[in-house]
């Protein structure tokens, strides 16, 4: 990945299941890429490689650590929330989407349901990833750009198999807006 500003989010198709396909494997595995090129890796859930953790409480604050880095979000939705567009995490998710080529960061974000998503953020989408399982641990990516009309850009066969035992593929993601 170019170093630089882009948001990219992965999901599932809309016909099939979005839980248990890849989402959360995918995003570890380009997020091991980044960090064996040597780029600093934020993630908001625990990854078994070289990382910095930030809880979503954390990245809506938009600490300074939130530059030059490459950022994984995990369900995504649980800080942007569509139906809740009021919340002021909202609002600091949808300001960190304006501010990444400022900050010089490249946001990786997995969400079940892209509509669940802030439109504020959605707005600011560059790709989005749709991942759907095949036997044996593989998984079907299409990679499409998300202005205005989606274009594939690329298909292949992902093997998450070696990405597995780098996540913890039961963990929990929670948002709670301090009041």
């Amino acid at each position: 990945m170019q170093y630089g500003s882009s948001i990219t989010i992965i999901t599932a198709p809309a016909n099939i299941k979005s839980r248990g396909n890849g989402k959360t494997c995918f995003m570890t595995a380009l997020g091991y890429a980044e960090s064996k090129a040597g780029y600093k890796v934020i993630a908001n859930y625990e990854l078994n490689f070289p990382y910095i953790h930030m809880d979503l409480e954390e990245i809506v604050k938009l600490p300074d650590e939130l530059r030059d880095a490459v950022v994984l979000v995990d369900e995504l939705q649980e800080a942007a929330d569509s139906r809740e567009w009021f919340k002021g995490s909202n609002k600091s998710m949808a300001t960190f989407a304006k501010q990444l080529r400022k900050r010089n960061v490249i946001m990786y974000a997995t969400t079940q349901i892209v509509k669940e998503v802030d439109i504020r953020l959605r707005r600011q989408i560059d790709n989005i990833v749709f991942s759907t399982p095949i036997p044996e641990g593989k998984f079907y990516i299409e990679i499409y750009e998300y202005k205005g009309n989606q274009m594939k850009v690329k298909e292949f066969i992902f093997d998450g198999k070696p990405y597995f035992d780098m996540y913890k593929t039961d963990e929990i993601i929670v948002f709670e807006e301090k009041k």
